[in-house]
């Protein structure tokens, strides 16, 4: 990150900034800001990355298509589906007129697609993609025992949990987590992706035990690869709360939810400055407010007569306001600070 930024620095004080290495280094900038979670920023670096392929002609239409793809995903990181779709279908429609339906590049392209579908509630649309990526990651490698086929299992898995069929979803994740180890190794943060599915589909059956084992692989891979800021960890020990409370396990499900709203107060105070309006709204509507809600049910069916506890929701609303007001602030004042007109 350093030695990139550097190189920018070193172009913009030497007029280089309609170069395609200019564009390029911003580009592997913005992945690197993308894998430490901080979204905002990878989408303002990607999307200016972007800028300039764009000025530079058709001749770079490769390196737009390209970097439109990463800036999708993070679309896509943000909750924001129908800006990561209507990128995705771009991206995937030029690919297969220039490399084929057969290709690993489109099937790639496919893949993210049909990811996005499948949080739209579009299953059907969702699996026929996934299926597609299948055959064509096993044809390229000539194997099934391969990273990519092992991603497109896990998403799979996902996919028939929520479709309700449960006993599609274990196999998938199953395998998924096999192929997972064979190509990573056991303490990788990818690897907490199958293991997740895997206990979601065992807790949608109530087979708790066997939940238990595979949510607490996810959230300790997490944990230990990523750290407890990442925004990934709160998944985790919100899936941990859970399947506590699922237990009847009051105490434990407590900590987990508490590990939860400390993440997610410290996204607010970190990413909500470079947030967007409408940024805001998704991150609240998509990762606050159902926390918020589940928990708040929590309360109501195991603490109903708990003063403390419901004196605690209160204060959660509250540091919730506080730090969207503050963060709001921030802006605010670093606008008031310069001497730029607007």
């Amino acid at each position: 990150e350093k030695a990139l930024i550097e190189a920018l620095n070193f172009a913009e004080n030497n007029s280089l900034e309609a170069t395609f290495e200019y564009g390029a280094s911003l580009n592997s900038l913005a992945i690197i800001y993308e894998d430490k979670g901080k979204a905002p920023l990878a989408e303002e670096t990607f999307q200016s990355a972007i800028d300039i392929f764009q000025r530079m002609g058709e001749d770079y239409e490769e390196a737009v298509i390209n970097t439109e793809s990463n800036l999708a995903r993070v679309y896509f990181n943000l909750g924001d589906y129908e800006k990561a779709s209507t990128l995705q279908q771009k991206v995937a429609e030029v690919n297969r007129e220039y490399y084929g339906e057969e290709s690993f590049t489109y099937a790639i392209d496919l893949l993210n697609l049909a990811r996005t579908l499948q949080y739209q509630g579009k299953y059907a649309e969702a699996e026929d993609s996934y299926k597609k990526c299948l055959e064509v990651f096993e044809l390229s490698s000539g194997t099934k025992e391969n990273l990519d086929y092992g991603r497109t299992e896990s998403l799979m898995a996902q996919l028939y949990s929520k479709w309700g069929r449960i006993d599609e979803s274990i196999n998938r994740a199953k395998s998924a987590i096999k192929t997972y180890q064979t190509a990573l190794g056991e303490i990788n943060y990818e690897t907490a992706f199958p293991y997740a599915s895997l206990g979601f589909a065992y807790m949608s059956i109530d087979l708790l035990g066997e939940a238990h084992i595979a949510i607490d692989n996810a959230y300790e891979i997490r944990k230990s690869t990523l750290g407890k800021n990442h925004p990934l960890f709160a998944l985790s020990s919100n899936q941990m709360a859970i399947l506590q409370w699922k237990k009847g396990d009051f105490k434990e499900a407590m900590k987990y939810y508490k590990e939860t709203f400390a993440n997610y107060f410290g996204q607010i105070n970190s990413y909500f400055p470079v947030l967007t309006e409408e940024e805001k709204a998704t991150f609240f509507y998509t990762n606050l407010k159902p926390a918020f809600e589940q928990y708040v049910s929590f309360i109501e069916e195991t603490s109903s007569e708990n003063k403390e506890l419901l004196g605690e929701i209160y204060d959660y609303q509250l540091s919730l306001k506080g730090l969207i007001m503050y963060a709001t602030a921030k802006v605010r004042s670093s606008i008031l600070a310069s001497n730029d007109s607007i």
